[in-house]
């Protein structure tokens, strides 16, 4: 019971910065033209993957097996890590030298775990 519960914290933690990560991309990548449909083409696609993710695991365990559920993440990352890192290495160089809020982000995660 603890290594799941180990586990789903981990997994929560990584979930939970997915969102941010993918808007940091998305802001770094993109053309400035472009950037008033990114909003809606990245909240369309967590609308999608909100409703799609559930009934397409639910078909994984009721179909294969629940185990399935974890290991179709491994072929998926193999085939779209190049994709991803292509896109990225010329993003990959800061703009501009910049330091880290530390207290900032002490005190933001305490009030969200308030």
């Amino acid at each position: 019971m603890l290594a799941l519960i180990l586990g789903r914290a981990l997994q929560g933690l990584g979930g939970g910065g997915l969102m941010p990560l993918a808007q940091t991309i998305i802001g770094d990548v993109a053309f400035a033209a472009r950037s008033p449909a990114l909003p809606a083409l990245t909240s369309t696609t967590f609308i999608i993957s909100t409703v799609g993710g559930p009934l397409l695991g639910g078909f994984i365990a009721e179909h294969l097996h629940w185990s399935w559920i974890f290991w179709i993440n491994l072929p998926l990352c193999a085939i779209c890590s190049p994709a991803y890192l292509q896109c990225l290495a010329p993003a990959a160089a800061p703009r501009r030298p910049h330091k880290l809020d530390v207290p900032g982000a002490v005190l933001m995660v305490g009030a969200a775990m308030r």
